[in-house]
């Protein structure tokens, strides 16, 4: 006869009230988690709620599926011993139960009809894990988990395009949203994503790195910029003091959509105070960062749009800050760049290098303090098109 030995021993710490002396399921019946839209689900809602008891759930790699609402991750501890975590939903919450016995919950005496009789005799022995048979293990671990009692953690289940926000850093572990456009601007309609680190520390937005591809409404081509430094959006009300801890949560719909403007904006136009975060006309792609420049300042990153029948891409062209920029006649600009003491400084101009569509920085003029040296220099540079470099034209003390 097939013989089970089970031990009590139950710190309600989703980790296993029930030990098991091998793995009840084979590796080859597992699935990784990243392949269970269930278990991916609870394991990123549960990270948002102050549950320490829940912490080793991120070290979970793999599952048992038993339903589409019902999962199992096997486990195996330090000192060799296996446990079971659940993972279920119903139609308002998420769970990650542990399994316990009925006197557990003092439920003395008590006995469901599933039980066989050989089965009570475990519960009166107090032993220490459960040990047997591999089929009967796994026997007793899928009937047990479809009819005996679990203490759980439930977390409510909000729709799938939102997510709940409980703090305002998440430089360690960033929270990631998908982005959409608002709507296509002269055809070209905008997707990504963005990994959001902070939650209201500047002007009560939510930002991070961002991907993004653009789409040609016509034949459905598209490019992508990756790695942007600097963006964000404006969360809902309910989040912008989560920086001064005013309140405890909120919840952000998922996707965050994106305003795509249509402007032909010449320098600060338009931009200062509203951080308009992509802008598109004929010919330019102009995408913010968000306090980028030097003490909290915004600039764009502006590419050139090369969007004919044969192609749709864009080449990056220059950076351009949002303030203080004198746009030329002659297809070129300057601007002081910011950040520097009032006593020093640092201006550029910018405009075609070696082609139209090359830009880059033609003239350049400094005065910055050298503390090794404790004195300012001043220093020049022209761009020569000959050699398509910048050269120092002049250098000396004291400027």
């Amino acid at each position: 006869m097939k013989k089970l030995i089970i031990s009590i021993s139950c710190l309600l710490s989703l980790t296993g009230c029930y030990e098991f002396a091998k793995p009840p399921f084979d590796k080859s019946e597992m699935t990784p988690v990243k392949n269970s839209e269930l278990a991916e689900q609870i394991i990123n809602e549960m990270k948002f709620f102050p549950i320490e008891d829940v912490e080793h759930l991120k070290d979970i790699k793999e599952i048992y599926k038993v339903s589409p609402t019902l999962e199992i991750a096997q486990h195996i501890s330090e000192d060799g011993a296996t446990r079971l975590t659940i993972f279920m939903k119903n139609e308002h919450h998420l769970m990650a139960c542990d399994l316990v016995p009925p006197d557990e919950l003092d439920w003395n005496n008590y006995y469901p009809a599933w039980m066989s009789e050989h089965n009570e005799e475990f519960y009166n022995g107090h032993d220490a894990v459960i040990d047997g048979d591999v089929e009967e293990l796994r026997r007793w671990a899928l009937d047990y988990i479809m009819k005996g009692p679990k203490v759980c953690y439930a977390v409510p289940m909000f729709d799938k395009k939102s997510i709940l926000i409980t703090d305002s850093n998440f430089e360690d572990d960033p929270i990631i949203f998908d982005l959409k456009s608002d709507k296509s601007v002269n055809g070209i309609s905008m997707k990504g994503k963005i990994k959001i680190e902070m939650f209201g520390n500047q002007m009560n937005m939510a930002t991070g790195r961002a991907d993004f591809t653009f789409y040609r409404s016509e034949d459905d081509k598209s490019f992508s910029i990756k790695d942007h430094a600097f963006f964000g959006f404006y969360p809902p009300n309910g989040c912008m003091q989560l920086f001064d801890d005013d309140i405890g949560s909120c919840i952000v719909p998922n996707p965050a959509i994106i305003n795509l403007s249509k402007k032909y904006v010449t320098g600060a136009d338009g931009l200062i105070g509203h951080h308009e975060p992509i802008i598109i006309d004929d010919q330019y792609l102009k995408i913010v960062n968000l306090f980028g420049e030097g003490r909290g300042n915004n600039s764009y990153d502006v590419y050139k749009l090369i969007n004919d029948k044969d192609n749709f891409y864009v080449k990056f062209l220059y950076k351009v800050p949002t303030w203080g920029v004198t746009y030329n006649e002659d297809n070129t600009f300057s601007h002081y760049v910011s950040g520097y003491p009032a006593n020093e400084f640092v201006w550029i101009k910018v405009g075609p290098w070696n082609g139209d569509d090359n830009f880059g920085v033609i003239h350049e003029r400094s005065c910055l303090y050298n503390y090794e040296k404790k004195h300012s220099i001043y220093r020049e540079f022209i761009y020569n098109k000959s050699t398509n470099s910048l050269e120092k034209t002049e250098e000396r003390n004291n400027c």
